[in-house]
């Protein structure tokens, strides 16, 4: 029997087992934390698989939650125990043929216990990208901006393993459909590549009214110092659209106060020429404008709702 994106919790009587997590890693680390700031005398045991492991018959001893002593006091009868996992599995996000609805609509947890997290965060002095101290950012500039919140939890929300964040921001803020992400896979020079393709509407008085946007994304660099992907989309559908691609750099890292920097430049390559190129470079800087803005002011919204 195969459990996808599960995590089983292992108390001294018995074994419980949630899956279809689209956040997984991110419960399983709050479920942990909340664990250790509430039970802080007790010995924990904790075993993880990675973000993209299945658990199964024979590996379900990883990614568990193991109490190694007695705690009589806070058993409960496994048909409260059941119960519970019913509630939970309620709130679990439902996918659906083009986007993921948001965790935060259906799943109060994480409201619940991250006041605590806070805590948890580590203080880190500012960094800097190695692109930008040697001046290799794209020539427009469309982002420089501080949000308040940790490295790891952004990098994460955008670019980590689960993709639920970005499937949500994709499909309700952008309300672009048929959405296809890939998982990250290591592409022949041993760089984490994934693949992203929608379909987008335009909102331009002539010319097509959508365009499919195919997007391959790669993390340059990644360490806990600093996150850079450098993305390249292309949009055949558009007026010459088989001439151009965009390309796209995000740059995440640390800023004062535990926060975080991002800068995002862009550039747009011509592989024909084309009498449009002036009006197709306008579009496309404000259309990556409108992008970062509307993209960090979802993180933003994230971050309230995680730490409020």
């Amino acid at each position: 029997v195969v459990f996808p994106n599960a995590i089983q919790i292992t108390t001294l009587h018995a074994k419980y087992i949630f899956s279809s997590f689209i956040s997984r890693d991110t419960t399983y680390d709050l479920l942990v934390n909340i664990w250790r700031l509430t039970n802080p005398s007790t010995r924990t045991h904790v075993t993880e698989t990675s973000a993209t492991d299945d658990l199964n018959s024979e590996n379900y001893e990883k990614n568990s939650i193991t109490n190694e002593e007695p705690d009589s006091e806070n058993f409960e009868p496994k048909d409260t125990q059941n119960n519970k996992k019913n509630n939970i599995n309620k709130n679990v996000i439902e996918k659906t043929s083009d986007t993921y609805e948001s965790f935060s609509k259906k799943n109060s947890l994480i409201n619940v216990i991250n006041p605590n997290i806070k805590l948890l965060e580590s203080k880190h002095q500012p960094t800097e990208c190695s692109c930008l101290l040697r001046n290799e950012h794209y020539e427009k500039q469309i982002c420089d901006e501080i949000i308040k919140g940790p490295l790891p939890r952004i990098t994460n929300l955008c670019f980590g393993e689960e993709p639920g964040f970005m499937i949500d921001f994709l499909g309700n803020v952008q309300k672009v459909t048929e959405i296809k992400l890939s998982d990250w896979e290591k592409n022949s020079s041993g760089k984490k590549v994934r693949h992203i393709s929608y379909l987008k509407p335009l909102y331009v008085p002539v010319g097509p009214k959508q365009t499919y946007c195919k997007i391959v994304e790669t993390v340059e660099h990644e360490d806990n110092n600093y996150m850079t992907i450098s993305s390249v989309t292309k949009t055949p559908d558009v007026p010459s659209g088989n001439s151009f691609i965009i390309k796209t750099k995000y740059c995440m890292m640390w800023d004062k106060n535990n926060y975080t920097r991002i800068i995002a430049t862009c550039t747009t390559d011509w592989t024909k020429s084309s009498w449009l190129k002036s009006p197709i470079e306008k579009s496309v800087n404000e259309g990556q404008i409108s992008y970062i803005k509307d993209l960090i002011d979802a993180i933003t919204n994230a971050l309230k709702k995680t730490y409020k």
